[in-house]
């Protein structure tokens, strides 16, 4: 759901404004799996408790993604849950419609800052590592590196980012 905003910061109860606590908004963001190399995730903060995640995979079961050869999936439903004894707040996200589990994630806790704050998930320790705007222009650049190179007969047009 590309036109959605990635985290609106309040929601509605009858005609007054609720704020979503920071402990949530923070999920909200693209990452980009460390166990599926390249392939981006985002994860959409709705309300206080309820949220979605999508993101794309390899084409034809591949472990990594490239710019060509990538399956979207999502939304997923993805719910957010404080944790009293853990002190900490819970995202679960049902992967059930692609053939996996319920799986429940938190912030990062030794993070200092929200563009530190990857998403580690319980119990196999795999991380989402937060896609921040300077990633993204890195990767701009780098397409434009690319791009130029080829344009200019002289590159071999297969770029230089590592992104």
């Amino acid at each position: 759901v590309e036109s959605a905003t990635i985290c609106q910061g309040q929601e509605a109860v009858g005609d007054l404004p609720v704020e979503i606590p920071a402990r949530v908004t923070a999920f909200a963001g693209k990452f980009i799996d460390a166990g599926h190399p390249l392939c981006p995730r985002q994860i959409v903060v709705e309300s206080a408790t309820a949220g979605y995640v999508s993101g794309e995979d390899g084409a034809d079961g591949a472990k990594a993604c490239n710019m060509s050869n990538t399956v979207p999936w999502g939304p997923l439903l993805a719910s957010f849950e404080f944790d009293d004894v853990q002190n900490v707040e819970v995202i679960s996200v049902d992967f059930s419609s692609k053939g996996g589990p319920i799986i429940k994630g938190i912030l990062n806790p030794a993070a200092t800052h929200n563009d530190e704050r990857n998403v580690v998930w319980l119990g196999d320790g795999n991380q989402w590592v937060r896609h921040t705007e300077a990633d993204e222009e890195a990767e701009a650049d780098a397409g434009k590196d690319a791009s130029a190179d080829t344009d200019s007969g002289t590159g071999t047009g297969t770029g230089t980012g590592t992104g």
